[in-house]
């Protein structure tokens, strides 16, 4: 961006006058993922529905890096010029601490850099774990921070031990200090509270739990088409039963997991099964050797360059959620709004909202019980007769104007906690 750092806090309208809060946000990076998507969307409301001046910090950039700076004033916290420190630390300490005095020295100026972009600040909202070194960063700030945590037990283990390698600092100790200091927690999920408090019970005690921001205007054009006008417009198999599951194909998304339920399917029905999702190529060539060992070739597609997906959403006949961590389940969320049946494990965030007593609510890891459930949903056409299965329903709570005004007045109102 070519305004200077000092004008972060301001929109691209900046001399427009507002009497709305400044609101600082701080994101792990500008992916198509939940996180970020999430954050769009919170974005957009606050533009259109309140007089707030929100401005974005990235640690890194991404995609959706243009859609961002389209809202509000972008800046991404890049580091080309930390090669230097790196070289002068490298010079400067005993050969060897070199490297540690250097990690120290570029974190240091990270730290330094956020500071800056902060001072104009009423509220910052820091997005996600994986940006929780912002959190760090303002331990000595006045300013209100919100921690708005989108991992689960793994998902915050893998961050806070990342993070600690930059900052040369124990794990625990680095996420403790993190949600000490965060004024707010908000959640997406019980679920998600509930893998908090295996870091630290009373963050998790004082978490606030806001769903998810799923936006209609998104999902609108495949919305406005039929089923089989879906597939056609795809060139998918009008009469073949269709089952998508989507995500970054990696652990936490258990695409294994997808390939074991469509091979227990297909011992008993044809049906044609879609990962729609994104991957680094060796994580497509290990799903896809699973697909082959399984001899399910002609059964299991990986499509990964599809956005947005909701077409596959909705030419679906289910939508399946093998996630072996998932702290609210957009994507499922998504194809419900759509229309489509959802089948997710019991330790999904999504499955607070899919109805108690559900057969498409099956135990963590149990594909037999999922497959099981997704041919219970090929047999009827849909929700078994009778089934309390209630996402359809409830996915309504879950639109941007809903949440998205409950997470603003959490954020407005956020106050700091200690001196």
């Amino acid at each position: 961006m070519s305004r200077a750092d000092s004008d972060i806090g301001r929109p691209p309208d900046a001399d427009r006058v507002s009497d709305g809060p400044r609101i600082v946000f701080v994101g792990h990076d500008a992916s198509r993922t939940g996180a970020p998507v999430s954050l769009l969307r919170l974005l957009q409301w606050i533009r259109s529905d309140t007089s707030a001046c929100p401005s974005l910090i990235l640690l890194r950039g991404g995609p959706l890096e243009t859609a961002y700076s389209q809202l509000c004033d972008t800046k991404v916290v890049k580091m080309p010029a930390m090669g230097e420190w790196v070289r002068k630390a490298r010079m400067l300490a005993p050969p060897w601490d070199g490297d540690t005095t250097a990690l120290r020295a570029v974190f240091a100026a990270q730290q330094a850099r956020i500071r800056s972009l902060v001072r104009h600040a009423d509220v910052v909202v820091v997005n996600t774990v994986a940006a929780s070194t912002a959190v760090l960063a303002l331990e000595n700030v006045a300013v209100p921070v919100v921690l708005h945590v989108h991992e689960m037990g793994v998902g915050i283990g893998f961050h806070a031990r990342q993070l600690a390698r930059e900052a040369r600092m124990d794990p625990e100790r680095l996420l403790r200090r993190a949600l000490d200091r965060a004024d707010v927690i908000a959640v997406p999920s019980a679920a998600t509270a509930r893998d908090l408090g295996l870091w630290d019970e009373p963050a998790a005690r004082r978490a606030e739990i806001v769903g998810g921001l799923i936006s209609a205007d998104e999902l609108a054009p495949a919305l406005g088409r039929s089923r089989q006008d879906a597939r056609r417009l795809l060139g998918i198999d009008t009469d073949r039963p269709l089952v998508v599951g989507s995500g970054s194909i990696d652990w936490r998304k258990g695409p294994e997991l997808f390939v074991q339920v469509a091979a227990m399917v297909n011992r008993v029905r044809d049906v044609k099964f879609l990962w729609v999702g994104p991957g680094q190529e060796e994580r497509c060539q290990e799903m896809r050797a699973d697909v082959r060992r399984c001899g399910l070739e002609d059964s299991v597609d990986i499509v990964p360059g599809a956005y947005p997906p909701f077409d596959y959403y909705r030419a679906a006949d289910a939508f399946l959620l093998t996630s072996h961590e998932e702290p609210l389940g957009f994507v499922a969320l998504e194809a419900a709004a759509l229309g489509t049946p959802v089948v997710a494990f019991r330790s999904s965030g999504v499955s607070e909202l899919m109805g108690t007593g559900s057969s498409m609510v099956v135990d963590h890891l149990d594909t037999p019980a999922m497959a099981s459930a997704v041919l219970d949903v090929l047999t009827h056409g849909g929700v078994p007769p009778g089934d309390p299965y209630d996402l359809d329903r409830r996915v309504r709570s879950q639109m941007s104007p809903v949440n998205a005004q409950t997470l603003y007045r959490v954020i407005a109102q956020a106050k700091r906690r200690r001196g």
